[in-house]
């Protein structure tokens, strides 16, 4: 089984690459981000039909999340070269069932953006750069998960989406991103529907857990009116994780976890690929508590620490929120869920 696995992995790994703006793990999932993305091997609710497909193996006989994310990074700091502000903004709206070994998800996404100037500065010109463009690609998500056992120890699973996306195109100002941010997510732009495909491997032996995810294995491409386009990349992640035993009802009392990126998203301040570690503590079955830091190992580090918590309002159905906080250009955001599991 151990051969399988490694197989499988290492043919995902060959199809990674990173070409534009990805759709990142930690765009959804209120509780996975409040162990700050250190998720992949942990993934034990509805939100792993998006983080690993096989972790659904790890759900109770229901899970369901219905889930709101927010962050943004604004950069107050000009260029050397120019005048200009970057930003950048993203939110995820989207419900996810998982009923083993089956799951079924729908995500709603928007990332938003300001493009580099389309001109460098030339000497004697009044007007180093043309201005800015923001662009945001606005995608529905409809994806069905499977995940099969390879004997006891090792799970492996796919999520297979139609994603239909829109690509909206405005002009940004140098020196305040916003209103360039605001004007491209309210353009209706040229829209397409692709498909797409995510894997997943869950390895578990005692207390440890191993994960290996791959999303967007298509790097489906979505055009702008002024022919521009916008390929979601391909991304890979690996985690490992240790858990207590399981207690009455499945749920394990405490969780340590960390993950690392296999390949980088770009974004509008340079290329990140995130490492993280994160813990979970559950108290009394009805009070949960979790936290986290990340960092990017390549170009700037731009670290960011999230915490969140989980508050038990009936038997099985549990309020989720979360909040991110961290360095110059480091993502800053929150979110919102509602969790039902039986």
């Amino acid at each position: 089984m151990a051969r399988v696995a490694a197989i499988v992995l290492c043919g995902v790994c060959g199809l990674v690459g990173s070409r534009a703006s990805a759709q990142s793990f930690d765009l959804a999932g209120t509780r996975a981000k409040g162990m700050a993305g250190a998720f992949v091997a942990v993934a034990d609710d509805g939100t792993a039909t998006w983080w690993n497909p096989a972790g659904i193996s790890n759900t109770l006989i229901f899970d369901g999340v219905a889930d709101f994310r927010h962050d943004s990074v604004i950069d107050w700091q000009h260029t050397p070269v120019v005048n200009e502000t970057p930003g950048s903004r993203t939110s995820q709206i989207g419900a996810a069932v998982a009923v083993p070994p089956l799951g079924f998800s729908y995500y709603r996404v928007r990332q938003t953006g300001i493009e580099p100037p389309t001109a460098e500065a030339v000497r004697g010109r009044q007007d180093p750069a043309k201005a800015p463009l923001a662009r945001s690609l606005l995608t529905q998500q409809f994806g069905v998960t499977l995940a099969q056992s390879l004997g006891d120890y090792v799970v492996v699973g796919a999520t297979l989406r139609v994603v239909h996306g829109t690509v909206g195109t405005a002009v940004a100002a140098f020196d305040d991103p916003d209103p360039g941010l605001d004007a491209a997510a309210d353009v209706d732009g040229p829209s397409a529907t692709t498909g797409d495909v995510d894997l997943g491997v869950l390895a578990r032996a005692g207390r440890m857990r191993l994960g290996f995810a791959a999303r967007n294995l298509t790097a489906p491409t979505f055009h702008a009116a002024d022919g521009a386009g916008w390929q979601v990349s391909r991304l890979a992640r690996v985690g490992v994780a240790v858990v207590s035993e399981a207690e009455r009802g499945g749920r394990q009392v405490w969780t340590v976890a960390a993950d690392a990126d296999l390949a980088a998203d770009v974004t509008p301040f340079g290329r990140r690929r995130d490492v993280a570690a994160g813990v979970e503590r559950w108290f009394t079955r009805r009070v949960g508590i979790r936290g986290g830091v990340s960092a990017s190992t390549i170009d700037a580090a731009r670290p960011a620490a999230s915490f969140g918590g989980s508050v038990a309002v009936s038997t099985g159905v549990f309020v989720e929120g979360q909040a991110t906080a961290g360095s110059d250009r480091a993502p800053k955001g929150w979110g919102l869920s509602l969790h039902v599991q039986y």
